[in-house]
């Protein structure tokens, strides 16, 4: 894990840092912020409106379509082509940006944040730990409640157990998917166009991981998709005064090596 923070902070750093940015808030404030975001996320079905509730029944018709007509046959298929080396590939994407990979990749990036100090930084790390975590909050109390068995342990794609504590029985939605997807989302903002691009090819890639390791079905990771990018929303940043949407980096080619602006 210490490996992967050191490998991934300073890339996040990179595209996100902008030149003059400092960072002030206390611990108090930061821990102020996570509560009242924590409480946003909740409440915020309570706060929509038309549009954002047609976007919820699409995706919850779009969910229940792929358990009655796709997840079975997927879930054979990759059955039947799980080949090596290409199993062990999609294992370690999903070890690297599981969950908990996440989170860590979120507090080393706001950790670097207030060490340079810069607010763009720290800011978003600490969006992109708090969208990742509650995500995964939600993911997780949604997996318990249902009790879905995952494709591996060879039950029907409608199989439903209902409660369960056991891992096996905690199929849907997909916390893989969720997290990568309220990540890329919160971190979608701060990034180009090619750049959010890679974002959400990264967080896809997770998803298909799971589909094909057979520890999800198609509609597990639909779903935690939709429930990632819906809870990344909520707590990304989209205001055109950001720093992001004004100022990046570049290494430019100088006589005497390199320069940073």
């Amino acid at each position: 894990m210490i490996c992967k923070l050191l490998t991934a902070a300073p890339l996040l750093a990179g595209l996100l840092i902008a030149p003059g940015a400092s960072a002030q808030a206390s611990l108090a404030d930061w821990t102020s912020e996570f509560f009242h975001d924590g409480r946003t996320v909740v409440t915020a079905p309570l706060q929509w409106q038309a549009p954002q509730w047609q976007k919820a029944a699409g995706l919850t018709a779009i969910t229940v379509a792929l358990m009655t007509t796709s997840d079975q046959n997927v879930a054979s298929y990759y059955a039947r082509h799980h080949h090596q080396p290409m199993g062990d590939v999609m294992q370690g994407v999903g070890e690297v940006l599981s969950p908990l990979a996440l989170a860590g990749y979120s507090a080393a990036v706001w950790g670097l944040g207030l060490l340079v100090p810069n607010d763009t930084l720290s800011h978003t790390g600490f969006k992109m730990g708090e969208a990742v975590v509650y995500s995964s909050l939600i993911a997780g109390g949604i997996k318990v409640a249902v009790g879905r068995p995952r494709p591996y342990t060879g039950a029907e794609a409608q199989d439903f157990s209902g409660w369960s504590w056991r891992d096996d029985h905690q199929s849907f939605p997909s916390a893989h998917a969720t997290a990568a997807f309220a990540a890329a989302r919160v971190l979608a903002p701060q990034l180009t166009p090619i750049q959010r691009l890679g974002a959400y090819g990264a967080a896809g890639l997770v998803a298909y991981s799971r589909v094909y390791e057979s520890k999800h079905w198609v509609s597990d990771v639909v779903f935690g998709a939709g429930l990632g990018y819906s809870v990344g929303s909520v707590l990304a940043d989209d205001g055109t005064a950001g720093p992001r949407q004004q100022a990046g980096w570049w290494l430019i080619p100088t006589a005497s090596g390199m320069t940073l602006t």
